[in-house]
């Protein structure tokens, strides 16, 4: 399965990227879902997957729309 999302605000510093990342950590851990993370400066690539069923779950896109709805809000 791949669904990716657009590209977005690249505007962002750094700080911003990372305060972005500390947020949505936060809601994983809530969650006990956790992505894989890429991050270079004000880049940030999460890829969403659960390797118990090996592919997507409605965990994937729950924690996928907190994602949209926090990068929105940047």
């Amino acid at each position: 399965y791949r669904v990716q999302g657009g590209a977005g605000n690249s505007g962002l510093g750094v700080l911003q990227a990372f305060g972005f990342m500390s947020r949505v950590a936060l809601q994983a851990e809530k969650m006990n879902h956790h992505p894989e993370w890429f991050n270079v400066y004000n880049k940030v690539q999460i890829t969403l997957t659960s390797h118990d069923c090996g592919g997507l779950t409605k965990r994937d896109v729950k924690l996928a729309q907190f994602i949209e709805n926090a990068a929105a809000s940047l």
